[in-house]
């Protein structure tokens, strides 16, 4: 069984770029070449864990989905994060809540995307400031779902590190399975070398490199 994760975002937001970095190998030199998503496109990857991530067009509600939030371990937001306008923290904002009402266990995680476009001092800003107007809405709305609905905000840019690193953390919290995929490499690892000390195997090295 494939473990389904939901990509959502506003247009150029960088969804598209994220998947292909990620999975395709894609320099991120190149993503500026991809085109617009313009429908929901699925894309099945057999690797140690098999995965099917679904990347939405922009303007996609989640009411458009033919299948049940149920079916999914996680739904990402990738938000640019010179994007601070309030439509889109809104629809942030919508999106979780319907996701946390219908599923209540789907892991929610926002991407505060292209950080390298700004200087340190900016990215941090931004960052924050990001962060605050969606907890501060979620809190408007109802002060519950700022201490029930757990997000997860993550800083990512496909020309350094943090996107793997966000990506990896994510889907640690995806898999139920985990546990068990990583005692089983760390048994294969002793058998392959049983003169030498063992090893920790983390299966999500493998989406780190």
């Amino acid at each position: 069984m494939r473990t389904k994760i939901l990509l959502l975002g506003m247009r150029r937001s960088g969804k598209t770029s994220i998947q292909e970095v990620l999975f395709n190998n894609l320099p991120a030199k190149q993503t500026f070449y991809l085109e617009r998503t313009t429908r929901l496109t699925k894309h099945t990857y057999d690797t140690v864990i098999p995965l099917e991530i679904w990347d939405c067009p922009g303007d996609m509600n989640l009411d458009s989905l033919d299948v049940p939030l149920s079916q999914f371990a996680t739904l990402i937001f990738v938000i640019d994060i010179q994007d601070l306008y309030q439509p889109s923290i809104t629809k942030i904002v919508k999106m979780v809540i319907a996701a946390y009402k219908e599923s209540p266990r789907i892991n929610l995680e926002v991407f505060v995307h292209k950080a390298d476009t700004l200087s340190e001092e900016y990215r941090m800003d931004n960052w924050r400031y990001t962060q605050q107007r969606i907890l501060d809405e979620l809190g408007d709305i109802s002060p519950e779902y700022e201490q029930m609905i757990p997000i997860n905000f993550h800083l990512t840019s496909i020309h350094d590190h943090t996107l793997h690193d966000a990506f990896s953390r994510t889907l640690h919290k995806s898999i139920e399975s985990l546990p068990y995929l990583e005692d089983l490499l760390n048994v294969f690892c002793t058998m392959r070398r049983p003169s030498t000390r063992r090893r920790t195997v983390s299966v999500m090295t493998i989406f780190s490199c």
